[in-house]
């Protein structure tokens, strides 16, 4: 089947153009162009042994580690192949509350249009003021008013991807507490690249779920790590 090939899909794109890996200089995946940790090689020699057993299926150790950091509780965490897999998991999940539809304020990543579509959302996108260079501020009245019609799957970048601009904390969450029906995801992928932002884990909105991403910043897409923090029930 023929479809757009991911960012970072070296292999596919040497396969379509007759190329060797080698040869393509990627700027299609924002990772860290400083590349993996020094500490990151020797770690995984130490651990290499472990990987002839499976792992802990609930990953408590990890989760637990996570806690610690964000000052939230283990059951507040879920550990994923990475944070791409959790917006799947995020449409899906509102599917099942009986949300029909998902609100995307554009431009932004692409896989929160595929994920709405994938668990049968109806996308509404809601393009952003270009005079206003994009900013959040721009669309966030059409958004309210968006989710005055009816409760929706809501996808913000926090830094958003590609514009690289940082919502403030207290417009999402002014958002979320007038609409307590919809669904808000935040995805704070690059938000390590922001070291003097606040993140919005452990907010209290129980309809704010907070995307994390391994990948980005410490340069480690092929380890496929990312996690969700928000209310345990959701």
């Amino acid at each position: 089947m023929d479809r757009p090939v991911h960012g970072g899909n070296l292999e596919e794109l040497a396969r379509r153009f007759n190329l060797e890996a080698e040869e393509i200089l990627d700027f299609s995946a924002s990772i860290n162009p400083l590349g993996p940790p020094d500490w990151l090689r020797s770690r995984v020699n130490r651990v290499l042994e472990e990987v002839s057993r499976y792992p802990d299926p609930e990953y408590r150790s990890l989760r637990e580690a996570l806690a610690v950091r964000f000052s939230v509780r283990p059951e507040e965490i879920l550990p994923a192949n990475g944070s791409q897999e959790l917006l799947f998991a995020f449409c899906h999940s509102a599917a099942r509350r009986g949300i029909t539809r998902s609100v995307i304020p554009v431009p932004s990543y692409g896989d929160y249009l595929t994920a709405s579509r994938q668990a049968g959302l109806e996308a509404v996108l809601l393009a952003a003021d270009e005079a206003e260079a994009f900013s959040f501020a721009s669309c966030r009245d059409a958004l309210r008013d968006e989710l005055a019609d009816a409760p929706a799957a809501v996808f913000i970048g926090r830094p958003n991807n590609p514009t690289g601009l940082l919502p403030k904390l207290e417009e999402i969450t002014a958002l979320a507490a007038e609409r307590p029906d919809s669904l808000f995801c935040v995805d704070e992928a690059f938000l390590d690249f922001c070291p003097d932002e606040e993140s919005l884990i452990g907010c209290g909105y129980a309809n704010i779920l907070v995307l994390r991403s391994c990948t980005k910043f410490f340069a480690l897409p092929g380890l496929r790590l990312g996690f969700a923090s928000g209310d345990a029930r959701l």
